[in-house]
């Protein structure tokens, strides 16, 4: 399981770089997506060349979701999900988001080589 605040294992599949942006640009991201975070049977990733807002995919057992990350002042919030995802696990996705959005949100803004959120 990756720990919340361990960044050595912050994207499976890739060298481990300071320059997380750049790997993923040079490798793409077919097969390799960075996973951010594992929780509950659920994988979390980013895409790099995804669009704003700052969101993950969460992808676990025969569903997913995807879910703005959110910050001080914005929850997280749903923006689509799979039709075969339980009503539960949508949930506990949701609280998963909820509880790390910190985490997420500086693996967001590294993957996209934006500035890393202030604790």
């Amino acid at each position: 399981m990756v720990r919340p605040h361990d960044r050595s294992d912050l994207c499976t599949g890739f060298p481990q770089t300071d320059d997380l942006r750049l790997e993923t640009e040079q490798l793409g991201y077919e097969g390799a997506v960075p996973t951010v975070h594992r929780e509950a049977g659920w994988t979390f990733r980013i895409y790099p060349r995804d669009h704003d807002p700052p969101h993950v995919h969460a992808v676990g057992g025969d569903g997913f979701v995807k879910i703005r990350i959110g910050d001080e002042s914005r929850p997280p919030r749903i923006i689509d999900v799979g039709r075969k995802t339980k009503a539960h696990e949508i949930g506990r996705v949701v609280r998963i988001v909820e509880r790390e959005w910190r985490v997420f949100l500086d693996a967001w803004r590294r993957v996209h080589g934006q500035e890393s959120v202030e604790r």
